[in-house]
């Protein structure tokens, strides 16, 4: 799995298919074959969101799916700061049985100098999963 945001290249990264935290054009990873790009309506915005723990859980089994089938996944929301590592990090706690604070805390500090604003809905929704 590949964390990325709205501007990164999917042939550029390997990615052969994409998961969408975000809001994207038709020709947005249009490199990709349109049945390998899925999309998600997560808002970054606490409150927003009516299913929070629904939507995130079903994104990062998305993302293990895909990987199951062999996919190289880039998962990715418009800044690739929040979204991307809560899914992230609920996708880390399916695969590996581990905590989920230790999966936010391993990804803050992967993504320390790219920039890390996990709002604390998003937060406290990885950590109830």
């Amino acid at each position: 799995m590949i964390l990325g945001n709205l501007h990164t290249d999917p042939s550029a990264v390997g990615a052969s298919a994409v998961v969408s935290l975000c809001r994207v054009g038709c020709d947005d990873f249009a490199t990709v074959a349109a049945g390998d790009r899925v999309s998600v309506w997560l808002v970054d915005q606490p409150g927003a969101n009516t299913q929070p723990h629904f939507v995130v859980d079903q994104a990062a089994r998305m993302v293990l799916e895909l990987r199951r089938e062999g996919r190289v996944v880039l998962l990715h929301c418009v800044a690739g700061q929040s979204r991307t590592p809560a899914v992230a990090a609920r996708y880390t706690t399916l695969t590996t049985g581990g905590p989920a604070r230790t999966a936010l805390a391993d990804l803050r500090e992967l993504l320390d100098t790219h920039g890390w604003t996990l709002n604390q809905e998003l937060r406290q929704v990885v950590e109830e999963l």
